[in-house]
């Protein structure tokens, strides 16, 4: 009896206990949908400065199911108990995410990673790790789509769908080496879409939430490797001089051929001299070659197969050294027996006659037939051995007879033969001055792609091309709920323009890092962000940055974020404007931060339902009764900052202004988008284009924030993208 009891005594304590921390974790649950979990929970309850009440709740509301649980002896009434308990709890927070639901918080999905940029120096392998979460009410449950795509080569590394709750995150890591690519960068986007599927207890509009995230991989070479990359550059611009050096020399030796063709064989010659030529062709080829694979990057290849074509080169230099030899040798010989002949001419005419005897007077007509028949035989025979032993023959005879003549005192000796006159020439051959070239080799560039096509990357000096566009959000309608809610306003318009070649990048807070400036802006086409002045920033103790959300502030501080925002995209995409397209309260957080900081930063506007001149009557009562105190307080049409926006100078940048009408705003006298009249929207100096649109006051579905659905009203995103070209269009009259 005892033992069952105690065990009756222990289950009363563990449903007491339960029961008593339901309430606690179902309020704590609901009002934390947007960054709930289990772990916050327990770490709320171990505060006991903010979680005093919660524990004296828990504590009451124990003692009491167990006073009952203990004193009531009947089943039923004990059970009663305990369901009047998970029912008022449950009802309670069923009635309160209902209208949560109608205020706006659905299903909020946020991404972060380990890091944003990655950079390569060596092959070395880098890890990137992707973590998900999707915060909604705790009743329901995310469908979600994420990919990995690879906005360079315009293909999908990775993708795949998966369920979550708000209790449970998600990650997913992904591994990079450099192998493979060359010196520039490669842009890759994460993507997760999820949404709630509606159900008896999941509120939910069943929209998708989307966050994005723009991934720089840069590759570059280690101190090593630039190293070799110079090395190889100056082996290439010496190998460049060597064959220009052997054309030359390859062209003085075909003219010295040609030169030698009417007096020598030289077929043999001309046959080995356009191999040669061709040769040098297959060279110079072979030498491009490795050049397109050093300035294209491909230096795997280029390490395998450059050898063998510094080799090939230098064995080649050598052979033509050696025909070039040749031929010299032979030009050479040539002339050197014709000044033999020339010579030998002379010396036999200067042989005097008065003084010879018979015999050398015999001696000297023969030498002279001799001499003769050689210089014929000389010019007839194209073969230059025999014309050395022909020269050689009639030099040894010349050289006897002076050796051997007689001298008598006789008759003068009559000569019998003529020595002819015949003159053989020699060759001559022009040998041309030329000046070696300045060669030389450009470094290879960084190569950037986007969609497969592919171009040098954009530098600092390319700062005013594609100036990133900066999509602002406007006014929080509840300010329970969390600021990330306003980073989804305009997903629908920028997934539209990503099909039109813009770059989304995600969602970009205010920061203070020292990232590299520039990596956003290097590929040739427009990045387009997301940004929020509900965030600020701040440095911790550690000197990392601890984000900051603010919802309660006046449109002046709103205006000092923006600027810092701004300065955020320009240093990361090294653009010295951005392009601000804005919704709502937006417009005047953009036109106040004109009035404090100038328009230098800009380069054209574009407004979208914007309450330029204010808010008022109903809208005006109603703003601050869920909405920030300070901002309703700031877009009254009699506050003091509407009448420093009316009465401020005209901005002279290009501003387009989108006035949404069509619906009752206020009362039936009133056009306009159902939140902001449309004479609030209108702005004289600018230009002014109008969407006709409709209301459903009944389901809070407004002209003025629904205008940003392009399905619904595609005219508005034909102007939006219109204008992000600088298409004028003219004013549409009433």
């Amino acid at each position: 009896m005892n033992m069952k009891g105690g065990g009756q005594i222990l289950f009363a304590g563990i449903i007491s206990i339960i029961l008593g921390a339901l309430p606690s974790f179902l309020f704590f649950s609901v009002f934390n949908q947007s960054n709930f979990s289990l772990s916050r929970y327990l770490n709320f309850l171990s505060n006991t400065n903010s979680s005093l009440a919660s524990w004296i709740s828990i504590f009451i509301i124990t003692l009491i199911v167990y006073f009952i649980m203990v004193t009531l002896q009947s089943k039923k009434k004990k059970a009663f108990v305990i369901f009047f308990i998970v029912f008022l709890s449950l009802g309670f927070t069923i009635l309160y995410l209902y209208a949560n639901f109608l205020l706006g918080n659905d299903i909020l999905v946020k991404l972060s990673a380990n890091k944003e940029n990655i950079f390569f120096y060596d092959n070395s392998t880098q890890n990137l790790v992707f973590t998900i979460s999707a915060f909604m009410n705790p009743f329901c449950v995310a469908q979600c789509q994420y990919s990995l795509f690879d906005i360079s080569a315009g293909k999908t590394i990775d993708s795949a769908g998966f369920s979550t709750t708000s209790i449970l995150s998600n990650s997913k890591e992904y591994l990079f080496v450099k192998e493979g690519h060359p010196q520039g960068q490669v842009l890759n986007r994460f993507e997760v879409r999820c949404k709630s599927k509606k159900t008896l207890l999941c509120y939910t509009d069943e929209e998708e939430s989307k966050r994005a995230m723009l991934i720089t991989l840069n590759y570059d070479f280690s101190p090593e490797q630039k190293i070799a990359n110079e090395i190889s550059k100056k082996e290439i611009i010496s190998l460049e001089k060597t064959l220009y050096n052997l054309s030359n020399g390859l062209n003085e030796t075909d003219s010295k051929i040609k030169a030698m063709n009417n007096s020598l064989y030289v077929e043999d010659l001309l046959l080995q001299a356009l191999n040669f030529s061709n040769g040098l062709f297959n060279l110079n080829a072979s030498l491009e070659y490795a050049k397109q694979l050093w300035k294209s990057r491909e230096y795997s290849r280029f390490e395998l197969e450059f050898p063998a074509i510094k080799s090939k080169i230098s064995n080649f230099e050598i052979e033509e050294n050696s025909f070039i030899l040749l031929i010299n040798s032979n030009l050479s010989l040539y002339n050197g027996l014709i000044i033999n002949l020339s010579n030998l001419r002379i010396s036999i005419k200067q042989i005097p006659l008065e003084n010879l005897s018979e015999n050398s007077c015999k001696d000297l007509n023969n030498l002279i037939a001799n001499f003769n028949e050689t210089v014929k035989n000389f010019k007839e025979k194209s073969n230059l051995s025999y014309k050395e032993t022909l020269v050689e023959s009639v030099t040894s005879e010349f050289n006897n007879f002076s050796e051997s003549r007689g001298e008598e005192v006789t008759l003068p000796c009559t000569l019998s033969n003529i020595i002819t006159e015949e003159n053989l020439s020699v060759i001559d051959t022009v040998i041309e001055n030329y000046t070696i070239p300045e060669f030389y080799l450009e470094d290879p560039v960084p190569v950037c792609c986007f969609y497969g096509k592919c171009e040098p990357c954009l530098n600092e000096t390319h700062y005013d091309k594609n100036y990133p566009v900066i999509f602002l959000h406007g006014h929080s309608l509840n300010k329970a709920l969390s600021a990330d809610y306003s980073l989804d306003v305009f997903g629908k318009i920028k997934d539209k323009l990503t099909g039109e070649g813009y770059i989304d990048a995600g969602a970009i807070i205010i920061s203070q890092s020292n990232e590299q400036n520039g990596l956003w802006g290097k590929v040739n086409a427009t990045i387009e962000v997301t940004g929020s002045y509900f965030f600020d920033v701040s440095k911790n103790e550690t000197g990392g940055e601890t984000i900051i959300s603010s919802k309660r502030e006046g449109i002046d501080t709103y205006a000092i974020r923006l600027n810092e925002l701004i300065n955020t995209v320009k240093d990361r995409t090294g653009k010295d404007k951005v392009v601000v397209v804005a919704h709502s309260m937006g417009g005047l957080v953009t036109r106040r931060y004109i009035q404090i900081f100038g328009e230098e930063n800009l380069d054209k506007i574009i407004l979208v339902t914007i309450p330029n001149h204010g808010i008022e009557s109903q809208i005006k009562d109603y703003c601050s009764l869920i909405g920030s105190e300070k901002e309703c307080e700031d877009m009254d049409e009699n506050s003091l900052l509407i009448n420093k926006l009316d009465n401020a100078p005209n901005i002279t940048v290009p501003v387009y202004n989108i006035i949404g009408r069509g619906c009752y705003t206020y009362n039936p006298g009133n056009n306009g988008d159902g939140i902001v009249k449309e004479s609030s929207q209108y702005l004289e100096y600018v230009i002014n284009q109008y969407v006709e649109g409709s209301c459903d006051e009944l389901k809070f579905n407004f002209l003025h924030k629904e205008i940003l659905d392009p399905e619904k009203y595609p005219q508005a995103y034909e102007f939006i993208k219109e204008d992000l070209k600088g298409n004028l269009t003219i004013e549409i009259l009433e």
